[in-house]
């Protein structure tokens, strides 16, 4: 593609790496992707990798190079192409100082996506387009569905001519805000019955679309942290397998030691149709707590409350968050249990870790219901 005498393709212009923070006096340049006809990438060419031989991936990295090389050298050399675009090619080379032990080819193909993991939860396009809170989330992705080619073909359009049709290529907006989601625990782990002791923090368990958005860097190191805790209960035998987790204490842990963010800045959509109350020293404050709204000078609150005849004070047994902290208490009076406030950053009532205010020990444990979706402009009271 040549417009005004320019390349238009290819991942072009290269980028120089002083932009990336390299050191060095002389100028070296990276060139990459592209998502137009003429792109660096080359899909038809990788068929078969994800379950390819050695013998079999060596000749795909081989043919790759072989195009690489060879569309430079056409676009440099040939006589079809404008001059202009043969000038601008013919600017730049190969590093003499770049991996010399490998005829100065970088040895290392990029694999931007191959075999990924299919675990009880598939993360989907729609799981990002449409986030939803996850209660076992262990990290926050923040990143558009940016998908390169998967099909590059020459059409016939007739009287011998042909023009390049792509297919499942799809490139993020960079002037619309990023999807922010939660990322589960269960990504990472194998079906129950299909792998005790097995994470994969990187070749996560969703579909090719969410994939596209999935696989940043970022998000990637804080999931392997994630795996990194979880893993000491497999080692310390608190946990058989990697299904039993206790994934409140992952996330706790998370939260207290490494300061990890694990679930997005907005109040969830999708909240428990109830919570069963149980253990607690005074029992009255046993039992379920359903979900209900309130109007409260025209914004819309929820909060989780029981009905049991014998709560103190006169007042209904209430389980709500006030200033971010979950209780059990006789609203604005009396507070008798306190929720652990680095097991709550979700925004919803922590299950475990509640210490006793003016109730008796011991605390209560807590069971979620099934889930019930609600308006998302909302907040907890």
């Amino acid at each position: 593609e040549a417009e005004g005498g320019k390349f238009n393709g290819f991942g072009w212009p290269p980028q120089n790496m002083h932009t990336f923070g390299y050191p060095g006096t002389k100028d070296k340049y990276t060139l990459c992707c592209g998502v137009s006809i003429a792109a660096s990438d080359q899909p038809n060419l990788n068929k078969g990798w994800a379950r390819a031989s050695w013998e079999q991936k060596q000749k795909i990295i081989a043919d790759h190079t072989y195009f690489e090389l060879g569309m430079f050298y056409f676009l440099s050399h040939d006589d079809k192409v404008p001059q202009s675009v043969k000038d601008e090619f013919n600017r730049y080379g190969i590093c003499s100082d770049e991996f010399e032990e490998f005829d100065h080819i970088p040895p290392q193909i990029y694999i931007r996506e191959s075999n990924r993991l299919v675990g009880d939860f598939v993360m989907t396009q729609n799981n990002i387009a449409n986030p939803r809170y996850q209660p076992d989330s262990i990290a926050t992705a923040s990143w558009w569905l940016d998908m390169h080619m998967t099909g590059k073909y020459a059409v016939p359009t007739g009287d011998g001519k042909f023009t390049v049709q792509l297919e499942g290529n799809f490139l993020q907006n960079s002037t619309t805000v990023k999807p922010s989601y939660d990322v589960p625990y269960r990504l990472m782990i194998p079906k129950r019955g299909t792998g005790t002791n097995l994470f994969v923090p990187v070749c996560l368990s969703t579909s090719h679309a969410a994939f596209a958005s999935t696989r940043i860097e970022t998000m990637l190191m804080s999931i392997g942290t994630a795996a990194g805790v979880a893993a000491k209960q497999i080692v310390d035998g608190s946990a058989a397998t990697v299904q039993d987790v206790d994934v409140l204490q992952v996330q706790s842990i998370l939260l207290s030691t490494f300061e990890q963010h694990i679930h997005v800045d907005v109040p969830p959509t999708d909240l428990p149709k109830y919570y069963d109350v149980a253990g607690a020293g005074d029992a009255a404050w046993n039992g379920r707590y359903t979900l209900q709204d309130a109007d409260f000078g025209g914004e819309i609150t929820y909060h989780y409350v029981s009905s049991n005849p014998a709560c103190p004070n006169q007042k209904p047994c209430s389980l709500y968050a006030y200033e971010g902290v979950w209780r059990l208490a006789s609203y604005g009076q009396e507070v008798f249990y306190v929720g652990d406030a680095a097991s709550q950053a979700a925004g919803l009532p922590p299950l475990k870790g509640w210490t006793t205010a003016d109730g008796s020990e011991p605390a209560p444990i807590l069971t979620a219901g099934p889930i019930t979706m609600v308006a998302a402009a909302m907040k907890f009271v």
